[in-house]
């Protein structure tokens, strides 16, 4: 988990630009989740990531579904995003979620390591997906997003 979110802290000490992390979870989100999602606001990387100039400002929570509506389409692209959940209840992990990695109950498959089984974490960062669609031509910075 710390070498993902480092290299997140590098992109973002290059690029400088204005721009928050938001912590993403789903309404309907279980307690547990939800839980976790809050103390990422006092997580020593993602702090970092603002100490550095990768983001402005401070972390803030923030419900997922929002973040597919069209209307927020710049909220979604322009800030850092770091959602915390399980795609079968959060369509917005679902819609960022990569080809690299599938799960299931009690069995993980990665991309380039295999099937792995029984209890396991996994945290991903990529470009944010909103960023780089083609509904941007062009921006002076980029975000992430960390799933």
């Amino acid at each position: 988990m710390r070498a993902l979110i480092f290299c997140v802290v590098i992109w973002g000490c290059v690029w400088g630009a204005e721009r928050e992390i938001l912590i993403c979870t789903s309404k309907e989100a279980s307690p547990a989740v939800k839980a976790a999602a809050a103390q990422l606001l006092d997580a020593l990387p993602l702090a970092a990531l603002i100490k550095c100039g990768g983001a402005a400002g401070e972390m803030k929570q923030q419900e997922s579904a929002p973040l597919m509506e069209e209307r927020n389409f710049k909220l979604a692209a322009y800030n850092n995003l770091v959602i915390v959940g399980l795609k079968e209840s959060d369509p917005l992990l679902a819609k960022c979620w990569g080809h690299q990695a599938s799960v299931e109950p009690g069995r993980f498959y990665r991309l380039g390591y295999g099937t792995l089984t029984g209890d396991v974490g996994y945290v991903e960062c990529d470009w944010n997906p909103f960023l780089f669609s083609n509904k941007v031509e062009t921006n002076a910075y980029t975000t992430v997003c960390i799933k």
